[in-house]
C-alpha cells in the first residue's frame, strides 16, 4: 500500500521560511523534580494552543544530572550506548491520551541504531561528550560512587522528530520517559553494584526548538492544505519474548497490527545479562540461529529465508539495504566481522571488555522499493491475518534468550484546524 508523500505539509512549511528566528525552549517535568531508576517516570508537556507555532524536535533532548548515590567502590560505568541506556520505555501522546508512539525496551533499539550508523570516532568523541557513548562495548564513562555527572538523553525515533509538529491545536504534547533499572543502565565491577534507589536523576530539562509563523504566513499555510495538517511519520513498536535455550524451531506470532509496516529488527540477549549489574545488558549475539523468515498468513514475506550460516554477512547486508544504504556507500558503523561472530557463550563484563559484546541483529525490509525516488511511502499491510517470525537454530544455547522484535511502521496524524482542532491518529 502506498500514498503520495506530497500529502505531507511539512516540506512546504520548511520551504516557506519565516520572518522570525527559531526559538530554543526548555520545559521541566510536570510530575516532580527527582526521579529514581526503575520506578521513576519523567513527564513533560509541550503546550498547545499556540497559533502559528511549530515544534522542531529533530534535535530534542533531555539534560539531567545523573547521581550515583552509592558508597565505597560502587562506581557505575556506562556501556557503549551511554545515557541512552536510561530509557526503558518512551511514550509520546497528547494530553488527552491519543498515543503517537509507545516504545518499550527503547534503549536496545537505540543500541541497534548506534551499531548501524555510528562509527567508532563518533562514539568516542561527540557521542561520548554528549551521551557517554563509547566504541568499546563496556567502556563508557564512569560515574563514581557519591558523584554526579550531567548527560543528555536524545529523544529520537519518535516519528514526529522528523517533521515540524504543529502546536496550534487544542491539545498539549506529552512525553513520558520510563527509567531503566540501575543494573541495566550501568555495568559494575565484580561484587559491587549501584542499586535502583541509589541511581537518581535531578535538574531535569527537556530542550526543544520552535518556529513561529506570522498570522499571514500561518493563514496561507492553513488555506493551502484546506485547514488540515497531515503528518505521515515513521514510528516504532516493540514485542519481546523469552526463547528456551534448547529450542531448535521457534515460531513467534507478532502482535503488530498496522496498515503500513516498514521494517522489522530482531535482537537476542542472554537473559543472564539482564538485571545482572556486572554484565552489559546491550550485548546481542546470534544465539546459534541458522535461518530466519517472516510469514504472513503462511506465506513468505520475503522471497527467501535468510541464511545465517557462519554468522551470515548476508544478514548485515540486508540491514544496510533496508534503510536505503549501499553496500559500498561508506556509511559509518561500529560493527565488525568479529562483533557479528561473538560466541553465544560470551560473558560481557568489564574484565572481558569489548571482545564479548556482540552486535548481531536481523533486519527485514517490508517496503516495496518504490520509495527510492522519495515520492511515495509504502509498507506491508499486517492489520489483519497471522504474522509470524520463524527461527531455526542449533541446539545447546548456554542460556535462554530475550528476543526483542522492533517494527517500524508509517503513522498518520491529522490536525483539523477547521474543525475541533484536535488530533486524529491512523496507523
Amino acid at each position: 500500500m502506498a500514498l503520495p508523500k506530497d500529502m505531507n505539509y511539512s516540506q512546504r512549511l520548511r520551504a516557506m521560511g519565516t520572518s522570525a528566528a527559531k526559538a530554543n525552549l526548555t520545559v521541566a517535568p510536570n510530575n516532580g523534580s527527582s526521579f529514581t531508576a526503575n520506578v521513576g517516570m519523567m513527564q513533560f508537556e509541550i503546550p498547545g494552543q499556540q497559533l502559528g507555532t511549530f515544534a522542531d524536535l529533530s534535535n530534542a533532548y533531555i539534560a539531567c544530572d545523573i547521581n550515583n548515590g552509592a558508597a565505597g567502590a560502587n562506581n557505575g560505568l556506562f556501556t557503549n550506548v551511554g545515557s541512552m541506556a536510561v530509557v526503558n520505555r518512551l511514550v509520546v501522546s497528547t494530553n488527552t491520551n491519543k498515543t503517537i508512539c509507545d516504545i518499550t525496551n527503547k534503549n536496545m533499539l537505540d543500541g541497534v541504531m548506534l551499531i548501524k550508523y555510528a562509527d567508532n570516532n563518533y562514539l568516542d568523541s561527540v557521542g561520548n561528550a554528549l551521551f557517554g557513548t563509547a566504541s568499546d562495548g563496556v567502556g563508557g564513562p564512569t560515574i563514581a560512587a557519591a558523584t554526579t555527572q550531567r548527560y543528555l538523553i536524545p529523544l529520537s525515533l519518535i516519528g514526529i522528530d522528523e517533521v515540524m509538529f504543529p502546536l496550534c491545536g487544542q491539545e498539549h504534547l506529552r512525553i513520558q520517559v520510563y527509567l531503566e533499572s540501575a543494573a541495566n543502565t550501568f555495568i559494575c565491577a565484580a561484587d559491587t553494584a549501584v542499586t535502583d534507589v541509589q541511581l537518581t536523576y535531578t535538574s531535569v530539562l527537556l530542550h526543544y526548538d520552535t518556529v513561529q509563523l506570522t498570522n499571514d504566513e500561518f493563514s496561507q499555510l492553513v488555506n493551502d492544505f484546506d485547514g488540515k495538517f497531515l503528518l505521515t511519520v515513521p514510528c516504532w513498536q516493540n514485542q519481546d519474548a523469552t526463547l528456551d535455550k534448547d529450542a531448535t524451531q521457534i515460531s513467534t506470532t507478532l502482535g503488530f497490527s498496522k496498515r503500513r509496516a516498514k521494517r522489522l529488527i530482531v535482537t537476542q540477549r542472554n537473559v543472564e545479562n539482564l538485571a545482572a549489574p556486572t554484565r552489559s545488558a546491550f550485548a546481542i549475539d546470534r544465539a546459534l540461529v541458522t535461518t530466519a523468515s517472516l510469514k504472513l498468513n503462511g506465506r513468505e514475506v520475503k522471497t527467501q529465508t535468510y541464511d545465517v550460516s557462519n554468522n551470515g554477512p548476508e544478514i548485515y547486508a540486508e540491514a544496510i539495504k533496508s534503510s536505503g544504504g549501499k553496500l559500498l556507500g561508506m556509511e559509518g558503523s561500529n560493527v565488525s566481522r568479529a562483533s557479528l561472530q561473538v560466541a553465544e557463550t560470551a560473558i560481557p563484563t568489564i574484565a572481558n571488555q569489548d571482545a564479548d559484546v556482540g552486535r548481531f541483529f536481523i533486519e527485514f525490509d517490508l517496503q516495496n522499493g518504490l520509495e527510492i525516488d522519495d515520492s511515495v511511502i509504502s509498507g506491508l499491510n499486517i492489520a489483519s491475518g497471522n504474522f509470524t517470525l520463524a527461527l531455526t537454530k542449533s541446539a545447546g544455547t548456554t542460556d535462554n534468550r530475550q528476543m526483542d522484535v522492533y517494527m517500524e511502521y508509517w503513522n498518520e496524524l491529522e490536525l483539523d484546524m477547521a474543525g475541533a482542532q484536535t488530533w486524529s491518529i491512523y496507523n
